[in-house]
């Protein structure tokens, strides 16, 4: 009798322990599994991140998690149709899910389509009523996603921690050099390092110290500015210049200028761009104009008005771009207009043709840093005049 319990025991034991540690190990294995898709996604690598969240919805086609984690990646990927898709069928199946709504409302604003997003923030904040920590998050990921008078109310109705962080690196610091090649002159150089402070999603200012060197001379610039949005339709921004005046530079620069949406992928900007040379100003009138399509985008910018020599010039430049959401842009660009330029006294001007062609591009290898870069062509009434190159390490923290 003994040693047949002894021999159901041995067979029994094994089951038992199947029974008690089985279900802890998947719980485990998902939970790490999950954990990985999210660092991957995180930190870029969009695609890896979407086969591990890929074979979890095989296993667990209404796993909310997986269907939200994935609707972000295939949104970073550029499949928009698809990652609405899943954000919707986390939201039937989780009504009260924050981040499957915010990811419809991502969607519909990536499209230019920014009512139909307030609304499914509108009713993301209906399905939450009562739920203050939800409530908290809905109002952080609001301002993250530029909903800011939704996320202005909801901090007002339900006070943010003081611990809160809206960005997660809101300083960037900026090392620039750039080199001008010039026709038959000396070459021209410039280092700048600029110090970017954005501590809220609507607002973010800076300061620069620039050193140029042109014509066997050195001039220092030092400037400052900022920017505001009251909503996502209507932004203001200063950018302001002070030289010590060789000549070559402004004494002082001022650039404030409105920026309003007048359709949801559509923007104006109106500003002034005001130059002081040693008493005499030029006051310049600024129009910008904005299209988005998707990832790309269409601006031209006109400037027109009084140079400091009283003469009326006028520049417009043409560029076409696209972002990468995390990743990358570049933009190519066109510009034709006048200067004025002194010849034999202060009653004698030539106008100089002038066009140039750019090409800029930026890329972020990590969450902290990043590089800017651009090269470009300048002509003079025909002719070459200089080529310039410029590049920049920007470091986030």
């Amino acid at each position: 009798m003994t040693n047949r319990r002894i021999l159901l025991l041995f067979i029994l034991l094994p089951c038992l322990l199947a029974v008690s540690t089985g279900p802890l190990a998947a719980d485990q294995g998902y939970e790490e599994t999950m954990e990985r898709a999210r660092e991957l996604r995180i930190n870029g690598h969009f695609q890896e991140s979407k086969k591990i969240y890929d074979t979890v919805l095989e296993r667990n086609p209404e796993d909310v998690d997986a269907l939200v984690g994935r609707g972000y990646c295939l949104l970073a990927l550029g499949s928009s149709a698809r990652a609405l898709e899943d954000f919707s069928k986390a939201v039937d199946l989780a009504p009260d899910y924050v981040d499957a709504y915010v990811g419809q409302a991502k969607v519909r604003k990536r499209r230019g389509k920014w009512r139909e997003a307030e609304e499914d923030l509108r009713e993301c904040r209906e399905a939450l009523e009562g739920d203050e920590e939800k409530l908290r998050y809905l109002a952080k990921s609001a301002w993250r996603e530029g909903f800011f008078r939704l996320a202005r109310r909801l901090d007002r109705e339900y006070p943010p921690e003081p611990s809160r962080e809206l960005i997660e690196r809101q300083n960037t610091m900026y090392l620039t050099y750039a080199y001008d090649w010039v026709e038959d002159r000396d070459n021209w150089r410039m280092e700048r390092t600029t110090f970017v402070r954005r501590a809220r999603p609507d607002l973010s200012w800076w300061v620069s110290l620039a050193r140029y060197h042109r014509y066997g001379q050195q001039d220092n610039e030092v400037g400052a500015g900022a920017a505001y949005r009251f909503s996502h339709r209507v932004g203001v921004s200063y950018d302001g210049f002070l030289s010590n005046g060789n000549d070559f530079l402004a004494d002082q620069r001022h650039q404030p200028k409105l920026r309003y949406a007048l359709l949801p992928s559509t923007s104006v900007g109106i500003g002034a761009d005001l130059l002081e040379y040693e008493g005499s100003w030029a006051t310049l009138a600024r129009l910008e104009l904005e299209q988005g399509m998707g990832n790309w985008y269409g601006k031209y910018t006109l400037l027109a008005g009084r140079d400091s020599n009283n003469r009326y010039v006028d520049t417009s430049v043409f560029e076409i771009g696209y972002r990468r959401e995390k990743s990358y842009r570049f933009r190519l660009g066109f510009s034709s207009g006048e200067e004025s330029v002194e010849e034999g006294g202060a009653a004698h001007f030539s106008e100089d043709e002038i066009r140039s062609v750019y090409l800029g591009g930026r890329y972020l290898f990590a969450p902290a840093w990043g590089v800017t870069g651009s090269i470009s062509r300048e002509w003079r009434s025909s002719e070459l005049f200089r080529t310039s190159a410029s590049l920049s390490v920007f470091l986030r923290f």
